[in-house]
């Protein structure tokens, strides 16, 4: 608990760290608007048992109980985002997690809350996403949510004309201040930029989150509402009688309950087929980094294919590339591979996804896919599953986009670290009740997670409730994978 208060604390410029220059905030009624500042200091990367660890450290309870109404699978942001409005309605929940909260792909994501170039369905989550960011984070307190802008530059007159052509055809479901910028107007969307690009495309209230920090925060408030967290606790299956889900076997015992989320994201296609279950999934690692505080950076977020920046909220900028992440040459991804070519060839082919024959394949054909129970399970071998760092990556990010922000150059990387990136194989989220067995339900959200995670926790939470069906549930369901009404594969 105290590790989280001090880093909620940092992140308003409130610990004896900071220097005395106030907070550091822009006073807005939302508190979305919140200015960079070096009087905030975020948490650095912990070392622990399981590795080095980029979340703040949530203390969770040691002994599994007995019972509960519903047990979330994967302390992600999703599951965490879940078992908050299951507890909200008065439910018993319990969260499993193998490593940590937010050990995986919750603390180590970009950070972009973002609806630019993706399809209508996903702007539709990413709207509502949003909203719902604003209620949390004016319910719990500051979460490093805000909405400065995300905007893309487009190397070449087809992109450019791209980025005209996806803004018509998500009307009216995008936010209205979305804007295009000829190549002269650049310039009002960042005065330090010096590239040449064809324009750009930018989204206002579009913003970013704080990975190292948003999970933990939102966890903490979970457990305030009854939500009890279970960590270096395996869940190696469920217990299914009937057609039924009747309890959840752990490697610290047994729980007893009528409902089980699988929120596990680059786990969900190993655990779901433990049940006879084939979701199509595959996933790829993004290295990223960061450079600390200095002048004549950007603002808000934005990027272009061979760069992507966030700026955090102590000033200094996390670093990624648009495409280019590493796929690993993985059992799925052969089994998978004509199901998956359309989604590699919307990515830019081997130029947005490069394949990848090193450690990272050697480390996903270690995981074993068969196992019992009341014994071991990969879930146990693998407790924290994130890929290998492409040191590169930072690098050349850095030093491309200093062609265009030049105070970059000389700035060192001061930390290295990468993600695993899920993906349907229609690169959409899932938030499913599983068909013939009752109680079971799948959540993942097939790339941003803080992008949608919001909605699409609200969207499964009431199913699990039995509320009326959400109107977009029907896109989403585990099921279009197997009755042939799969969606086109879009961004």
């Amino acid at each position: 608990m105290q590790s989280i208060k001090r880093s909620l604390a940092i992140l308003n410029g409130q610990t004896p760290h900071s220097r005395a220059k106030g907070t550091g905030m822009t006073e807005t009624p939302d508190m979305l608007q919140t200015a960079a500042s070096p009087d905030i200091i975020l948490p650095p990367p912990r070392h622990t048992e399981l590795g080095i660890m980029r979340s703040v450290e949530v203390q969770a309870a040691s002994a599994l109980p007995e019972q509960a109404d519903a047990v979330i699978i994967g302390a992600g942001i999703c599951g965490v985002l879940t078992a908050c409005n299951l507890a909200k309605q008065g439910k018993k929940i319990v969260v499993l997690e193998k490593g940590e909260i937010a050990c995986e792909s919750s603390s180590k994501a970009f950070g972009w809350v973002s609806q630019l170039l993706n399809s209508v369905h996903k702007v539709k989550l990413t709207r509502r996403s949003k909203s719902l960011w604003r209620e949390l984070q004016q319910e719990i307190g500051d979460l490093g949510y805000r909405e400065q802008s995300i905007s893309y530059f487009a190397e070449s007159a087809e992109e450019f004309a791209f980025y005209q052509e996806w803004l018509a055809s998500v009307q009216p479901e995008a936010d209205t201040d979305i804007q295009i910028l000829a190549a002269d107007q650049v310039g009002q969307l960042a005065p330090e930029f010096t590239g040449q690009c064809y324009g750009a495309i930018t989204a206002p209230s579009d913003g970013c989150i704080e990975p190292v920090l948003t999970t933990a925060a939102v966890a903490e408030y979970a457990k305030r509402l009854g939500v009890v967290f279970v960590t270096h606790c395996a869940a190696r299956g469920l217990d299914i009688q009937n057609r039924q889900v009747k309890g959840v076997f752990t490697e610290k015992g047994y729980i007893r309950t009528s409902q089980a989320v699988s929120a596990v994201n680059t786990w969900t296609r190993i655990f779901c087929a433990h049940h006879g279950i084939d979701v199509p999934q595959l996933y790829v690692v993004m290295s990223m980094g960061r450079v600390e505080d200095f002048q004549g950076g950007p603002a808000g977020c934005g990027g272009k294919g061979a760069f992507a920046w966030r700026k955090q909220v102590d000033g200094g900028y996390s670093l990624g590339l648009v495409t280019g992440m590493s796929a690993p040459i993985s059992r799925d991804a052969l089994r998978l591979f004509n199901k998956f070519l359309p989604i590699q060839k919307m990515l830019g082919g081997s130029k947005g996804v490069k394949i990848n024959f090193g450690q990272n394949t050697l480390n996903d054909w270690k995981i074993k896919r068969s196992w019992n129970h009341h014994h071991s399970s990969p879930f146990e071998a693998h407790r924290v599953f994130t890929g290998t760092v492409d040191l590169s990556a930072a690098e050349s990010s850095k030093q491309q986009m200093a062609a265009y922000f030049p105070e970059l150059k000389n700035q060192p990387i001061a930390e290295h670290w990468c993600g695993t990136v899920a993906f349907t194989q229609d690169n959409a989220p899932i938030a499913s009740a599983v068909q013939d067995i009752e109680g079971f339900y799948v959540l993942m959200a097939s790339g941003y997670g803080f992008s949608w995670g919001p909605a699409l926790a609200e969207m499964l939470s009431g199913m699990m409730l039995g509320l009326p069906e959400h109107p977009d549930a029907d896109t989403f369901r585990l099921s279009r994978f197997s009755d042939g009404t799969v969606l086109e594969p879009q961004l």
